[in-house]
């Protein structure tokens, strides 16, 4: 059985801008999962991506890159990182174009820290 603790943050687009980010502590894991779920406006592309002092620790890249799928168990529709945690990371949101109202995505990480058997 797997051990998972959850984390989230929440990053807000506001009308007129194109830009968010938001930091969030990171627990130590064997493996890490991310997925983000927001609405975002029709013919937009909205890129997330995150960093860990500086370094990329994931690309940019559109939010439909990042919905969670229904394939398998609840996690296995998360997209895994090539990162174990044990920092802060910055989540940055960029849209193309300057939005004409709100947006707001929730970004949730699934942190393994150790595989256990009942």
């Amino acid at each position: 059985m797997q051990k998972v603790k959850w984390r989230k943050q929440v990053l807000t687009i506001e009308a007129g801008s194109k830009y968010d980010q938001n930091t969030i502590l990171i627990p130590s894991g064997k493996r890490v999962f991310a997925a983000a779920i927001g609405s975002k406006p029709k013919d937009q592309i909205i890129n997330l991506g995150f960093d860990e002092n500086g370094s990329e620790v994931e690309t940019e890249m559109d939010l439909d890159f990042w919905k969670k799928n229904d394939t398998g168990k609840f996690l296995d529709g998360f997209k895994p990182l090539e990162y174990t945690g044990g920092s802060t990371l910055t989540l940055k949101l960029t849209a193309t174009t300057d939005l004409t109202e709100n947006f707001q995505v929730q970004v949730v990480f699934g942190i393994i820290d150790n595989d256990t058997t009942c």
